[in-house]
């Protein structure tokens, strides 16, 4: 494999983990929420946020294969959007 190939190989994967930590993070945020340990969820989730910040900052400097670069802005766009309605659940819980 080419050093280059690899170098790019590397980047995806770099990225495909953050997104995976950040979906792991949400997933524990939800857990620790339905225990009533909200200052546990609330940590977990601002590793959420910074899993898929880091993702998304990571993908905007390097120059993945267009397949794998869809695949990755779609499951950062999922990530996102669950981020976003736990935070509106927890506004409406707040109320």
């Amino acid at each position: 494999m080419s050093p280059a190939k690899m170098s790019t190989e590397l980047q995806a994967n770099f990225v495909k983990t953050e997104l995976e930590t950040g979906h792991k993070m949400l997933e524990q945020a939800i857990r620790q929420r339905s225990q009533y340990d909200n200052e546990s969820a609330s940590q977990s989730l601002s590793l959420a946020r910074l899993a898929l910040s880091g993702a998304q900052e990571h993908l905007d400097t390097v120059k993945l294969p267009r397949i794998e670069t869809k695949e990755i802005l779609q499951d950062a766009a999922q990530l996102r959007k669950q981020i976003e309605s736990f935070e509106r659940t927890a506004d409406t819980l707040k109320r």
